[in-house]
């Protein structure tokens, strides 16, 4: 006979920044990204950057947004609407950016430079990740696959 705690998961901090909607999610909405993505073959290494166009939805929130980018991708800098940097720090596969006073209903960029040598798909498509592979005429062929591990696992978001 099985328990009820035979099938129990502890979840972690971790899983709760991601699984969630923080306050430091909730007071913005995505109205675009638009992604670039440089990969090498070679040495298996992708950088890049996510320009997120988004609208301020909360009069009162954080003075902080969370942006998720999963290990051993790494965020190298952010820039606020073309015009200056922002500070940031990490916390496992999260992101903590602080942002500027904004106003409900306006519209701000923040573009979000990224690189590192992305994690491997084990098992692609049930294993998410990057493949790195060759077609049959022996040339380099790269894809993604992200569906169980979020898209966090190839462009911050």
């Amino acid at each position: 006979m099985l328990q009820n705690n035979a099938f129990s998961q502890e979840y972690t901090h971790a899983d709760t920044l991601r699984g969630s909607i923080t306050p430091e999610r909730a007071w913005w909405d995505v109205m675009r990204y638009d992604i670039s993505v440089t990969p090498d073959f070679d040495k298996k290494y992708t950088a890049g950057y996510n320009n997120i166009t988004y609208k301020v939805i909360q009069e009162k929130h954080p003075d902080r947004m969370q942006i998720d980018l999963q290990q051993p991708l790494a965020i190298d800098s952010i820039v606020y609407d073309d015009s200056r940097s922002l500070n940031f720090s990490r916390e496992g596969n999260v992101y903590h950016v602080e942002t500027p006073v904004q106003t409900m209903g306006s519209e701000h960029q923040v573009k979000i430079y990224f690189s590192g040598k992305p994690h491997e798909a084990v098992r692609p498509p049930w294993d998410g990740g990057w493949s790195f592979s060759r077609d049959e005429k022996g040339r380099p062929w790269m894809t993604v696959t992200c569906q169980g591990l979020g898209a966090s696992i190839w462009y911050p978001n």
